[in-house]
């Protein structure tokens, strides 16, 4: 199974603080604007709402068709983002995890620049360290994580510290 979803269902059992600054509102606004800087049309679709707390919802973020996306909301404010490529890294679907990272960082409030520039940090630490494996920790709330699998691929998360 493939490293972002084996962590994205460890942070699913726990109950956390919310990963970010940002109302899912506001998460999912500006992700819909900076996805039109990469003209990709976005779509948030409700996948479900954890039985256990109504009112933690999942959503599966549609955008480059090979790639999976999704947010977690929880009571309102996102608790994860993540992103990888469904592919094995192959083509266009690491660029496109690339794109999604600055878009999902500018979705949780960075400006552009902050989002492109930590993105690009972010994915060199990556690929050059031995386990293939970034984290950063911002305004000691939030981690973000870049994960590079042996074959390549390319996965991104957002989540509480």
């Amino acid at each position: 199974m493939r490293t972002i979803w084996m962590a994205l269902s460890v942070g699913l059992l726990a109950i956390a603080s919310p990963a970010s600054a940002a109302t899912c509102e506001q998460f999912a606004a500006r992700f819909v604007e900076a996805g039109a800087y990469y003209k990709v049309p976005v779509q948030f679709e409700p996948e479900g709402v954890n039985p256990h707390d109504p009112d933690r919802q999942y959503f599966k973020i549609t955008t480059f068709g090979d790639v999976r996306s999704v947010m977690i909301c929880s009571h309102g404010w996102v608790s994860h983002y993540a992103v990888d490529a469904n592919n094995g890294g192959e083509g266009l679907a690491n660029v496109h995890v690339a794109a999604l990272t600055a878009v999902g960082l500018y979705g949780d409030g960075m400006t552009w620049r902050e989002a492109t520039d930590m993105r690009d940090q972010i994915m060199r630490e990556a690929k050059v360290a031995d386990l293939r494996i970034a984290e950063r920790t911002v305004d000691d709330v939030v981690r973000i994580s870049m994960i590079i699998s042996g074959a390549g691929a390319a996965s991104f998360v957002i989540e509480p510290k």
